[in-house]
């Protein structure tokens, strides 16, 4: 009888955080994913309420704060999950589109954006230290 590889090395569990850096001073970054990798986080979703700051303004997409907030995090080791900004719309595309906007379901507590499609501009997201798009 042959034992499998996978059964002698099970995966182990990655600790992650949901985190915000538009809404933090850029010099608190740097420490924030210290803090981060120091309580062995290894993962750091980033991006779900940062559309306005994607697309300040339509059809002009700015990726500057994100791609440095990635940066920072990954040269602390972390992994970077870029999160949709569906539930953020900006307030030009829901004037322009309004059938999108966020309906709730009902029994369920939670939010659906009724658009079936997204623009994601023209940012590649091949980057080192960017795991997944969510």
């Amino acid at each position: 009888m042959s034992v499998s590889t996978q059964s002698l090395n099970p995966p182990t569990m990655k600790l992650g955080v949901c985190y915000y850096p538009e809404h933090w001073l850029a010099n608190l970054r740097t420490k924030d994913a210290h803090l981060m990798a120091e309580t062995c986080l290894s993962q750091v979703r980033i991006g779900q309420f940062a559309w306005s700051r994607i697309e300040p303004e339509p059809g002009q997409f700015t990726w500057a704060s994100l791609d440095q907030a990635r940066e920072t995090l990954h040269a602390t080791s972390l992994q970077v999950i870029l999160g949709t900004p569906t539930a953020t719309p900006t307030k030009s595309l829901i004037n322009a589109v309004p059938d999108m906007a966020a309906v709730p379901i009902i029994l369920e507590l939670r939010w659906q954006v009724r658009h079936p499609r997204i623009n994601r501009g023209e940012n590649t997201f091949d980057h080192n230290g960017l795991t997944k798009f969510r």
